[in-house]
């Protein structure tokens, strides 16, 4: 009986879809005759259609088939166009159009193929092959013109964020720049406008165009008591040359962007001399060029430090940190000298004693009896200047009065050293 009643229901699908209007419709087919047009930044697509389905759909790609374009708009199945704005993109984009019915046994899904007609923008596209010349006193910029673009607007910046060094509008390329002064820009930005407005998306390309020097300030060029002149200055920071340092107008010293100072130590003796500091680049030397003058001593001078006080046993460190250093000084230790450094003994390296031949003297283990005046002499046979000598006074106080040899102990060296200072006598 169940294969009878379904026989009967095919049967009756089967007659019903002989009668006119009854029977089942297949998918739409895609519309014909697609065209399109740019009007006032507004695309406009038509078609043809020879029935009017349930709607039109609209769609808009990169690609060549609907399936990756994004949906747009619906439009009434009486409707033969679409019009929308342009949103300022200057790609050009394929529009897809088909029609669509009631789901059906045929049709399920109730739409059918799409036609698709490519549309070129109105907008103007972004600046291509830029290309630029740089050189120390500026930059010229090219770039492909397009026929849709009505003028450019060409910026050259520091950083994105900063307002723009330079900016002209063109109808063409290219565009000459000439820096005026200050550090060159880092990059350049180039809009195109076109019968829509601008472009929003810009043409940007990072420069690599030559330093610009930039004189330092604060040039000083102090004497010293250490048979030299010491030059310093303040750099400027948007320098990133070098610097040559000059002595009566013969160079003297070439150095790189991170000095601040140089330390002159063949300066004439007793001679005022003048110096100056040119900052260089690739491009040349600075404009300004500071200067200042300087006299250096024609030979050291007496320098005396503040007493060293140690406890017996203790370690004394006699240094001098302003002495003269560098290739050709020689040091030598003088111990029991007078106040005006005269006279006294060398000073070698034992058990308890180091550093005699540099500028640091190290007695271990002091005693009463290395209380002295000590002198550090420096020389150089290199340089037009004599010698330096230092006092340093040694204190190293006698704690017990029976520690006789200031040894920091007690013991039998003490009476012996009792009984000599006895049986000697007074001078």
């Amino acid at each position: 009986m169940r294969i009878l009643l379904l026989s009967a229901a095919a049967a009756v699908v089967s007659l019903l879809s002989f009668v006119p209007g009854l029977r089942a419709q297949p998918c739409p087919p895609a519309p014909t005759d697609l065209s399109s047009a740019v009007v006032t930044c507004q695309v406009q697509i038509s078609w043809n259609f020879a029935t009017n389905p349930v709607a039109f759909q609209i769609y808009r790609g990169l690609g060549s088939t609907i399936a990756s374009a994004t949906f747009l708009a619906e439009v009434g199945g009486s409707e033969r166009d679409f019009a929308r704005f342009q949103d300022g993109d200057p790609t050009n984009y394929n529009y897809f159009v088909r029609a669509r019915i009631a789901p059906t046994a045929e049709c399920p899904s109730g739409v059918g193929p799409a036609a698709v007609i490519g549309v070129e923008p109105s907008q103007a596209p972004t600046p291509t092959g830029v290309q630029v010349i740089g050189s120390c006193t500026g930059a010229t910029f090219w770039w492909d013109d397009s026929p849709f673009a009505l003028s450019y607007t060409l910026a050259v910046l520091y950083s994105p964020d900063e307002p723009p060094l330079f900016q002209i509008e063109v109808v063409d390329p290219p565009v000459v720049w000439t820096n005026t002064g200050g550090p060159p820009p880092t990059l350049v930005v180039i809009h195109a406008h076109g019968s829509c407005g601008t472009n929003p998306y810009p043409a940007e390309l990072q420069l690599d165009l030559p330093p610009t020097p930039f004189a330092p300030t604060g040039v000083v060029a102090s004497d010293t008591l250490t048979c030299r002149v010491d030059i310093t200055w303040t750099p400027n920071p948007w320098h990133t040359g070098g610097y040559r340092v000059y002595r009566n107008d013969t160079l003297i010293a070439t150095l790189g962007a991170m000095a601040s100072s140089h330390a002159d130590l063949a300066a004439p003796p007793d001679q005022v001399s003048t110096y100056r500091v040119v900052a260089f680049t690739t491009c040349g030397d600075a404009a300004q060029s500071p200067e200042d003058t300087g006299m250096a001593p024609s030979s050291f001078a007496l320098v005396s430090e503040l007493p060293r006080r140690v406890l017996p046993g203790q370690t004394a460190v006699l240094a001098v940190p302003g002495a003269p250093g560098g290739s050709g000084f020689t040091y030598s230790w003088r111990r029991g000298v007078g106040i005006n450094g005269a006279g006294g003994t060398p000073v070698t390296n034992d058990s308890r004693v180091s550093g005699s031949d540099t500028p640091t003297l190290t007695i271990a283990a002091a005693k009463p009896t290395d209380a002295e005046f000590y002198a550090l002499d420096v020389f150089s046979a290199s340089l037009p200047c004599g010698s330096q000598t230092t006092v340093v006074p040694l204190v190293v106080p006698t704690v017990c009065a029976a520690d006789f040899d200031g040894s920091g102990t007690l013991g039998v060296p003490d009476i012996f050293a009792f009984l000599s200072a006895w049986f000697a006598g007074c001078p």
